[in-house]
C-alpha cells in the first residue's frame, strides 16, 4: 500500500476526476495522491504482467494493485508523475479510463 494511504487511512476528506482514469484523492491534512486505472484483459500473460509491473517499478514506485474487473491501478504522489505514467501505458498499447461516468 502506497505510504500516503497508510498515513491517511480513513482520513480521505474529498476526490475528484481531473481527466478520464485520474483520481485525485485528498485527505484531512492535505495530503494527495493519485491514482491511475488503466484496462486489462481478464487473463494476463507473463509477458503482459512483467509489462505492468516494470511500468509501474518505473513510473508508480511499485505501487500497484488490480481492481474487482481486472483493472490496474497506479498510485503516485505527485500530479508530475501522472502524464509520464499516463504516456507509457498508451505507448505499451493499454487504454487509459474506466473512472466516473464511462464504461468500464
Amino acid at each position: 500500500m502506497h505510504p500516503v494511504m497508510v498515513k491517511n487511512f480513513g482520513q480521505w476528506k474529498w476526490h475528484d476526476h481531473p481527466r478520464p482514469g485520474v483520481l485525485r484523492h485528498v485527505s484531512e491534512n492535505g495530503d494527495s495522491i493519485w491514482t491511475v486505472r488503466a484496462g486489462t484483459q481478464r487473463i494476463l500473460d507473463v509477458f503482459t504482467l512483467r509489462t505492468l509491473c516494470d511500468i509501474g517499478d518505473e513510473f508508480a514506485d511499485g505501487h500497484v494493485r488490480f481492481t474487482i474487473r481486472s483493472n490496474i491501478e497506479y498510485m503516485v504522489d505527485g500530479e508530475e508523475k501522472v502524464n509520464p505514467l499516463i504516456d507509457a501505458l498508451e505507448s505499451a498499447g493499454f487504454v487509459v479510463g474506466g473512472t466516473a461516468n464511462s464504461v468500464r
